[in-house]
């Protein structure tokens, strides 16, 4: 959140695109919600460093100590990790080869959907006393990546829900 709220605030001083997003909100809609070490960062390292996967190390049953979000023995696989690796690297430079070329009015509106998400968050945050009050549901958010990359702004702010 603090990465995001940084680059909105940057972008309405530098009037540059900056994108602050977390990398799981790139992959979503093809099933990457984030976790601490589960099976989705599991899944990732086993596509990219499997030299470096043990999951052997991992006693007893889940919730595994130090581990937040799925089971990594069970749920992890190299091929989901590759899926998920390729969708966000693609997006990502995707995004990267567009944006130094993006008018004015485009980098308003890729700026007023950031806004959106920041706002959305800090408000559920402060009514709830939870600063990932927002994040409990991220349902409604599961196409930001795909409407991200296609540069669908306006359809990226309306995917916060509102009041």
């Amino acid at each position: 959140m603090v990465v995001r709220e940084t680059a909105v605030r940057q972008m309405q001083r530098l009037a540059i695109p900056i994108l602050g997003t977390p990398e799981y909100f790139i992959a979503m809609d093809v099933g990457y919600m984030g976790d601490h070490g589960g099976a989705f960062e599991t899944s990732l390292m086993m596509a990219m460093m499997p030299e470096l996967v043990d999951l052997s190390q991992l006693e007893g049953e889940p919730p595994y100590q130090g581990i937040g979000g799925g089971d990594a023995k069970r749920d992890s696989s190299a091929e989901l990790g590759e899926k998920f690796a390729c969708t966000i690297s693609e997006r990502l430079a995707r995004l990267a080869a567009r944006m130094p070329g993006w008018t004015d009015e485009t980098r308003s509106e890729f700026l007023r959907a950031e806004q959106a998400l920041v706002s959305y968050q800090l408000e559920a945050g402060g009514k709830a006393d939870n600063v990932w009050a927002a994040w409990q549901d991220l349902s409604k958010l599961v196409p930001y990546g795909q409407l991200l990359a296609e540069e669908k702004f306006s359809e990226i702010a309306a995917l916060i829900p509102s009041g």
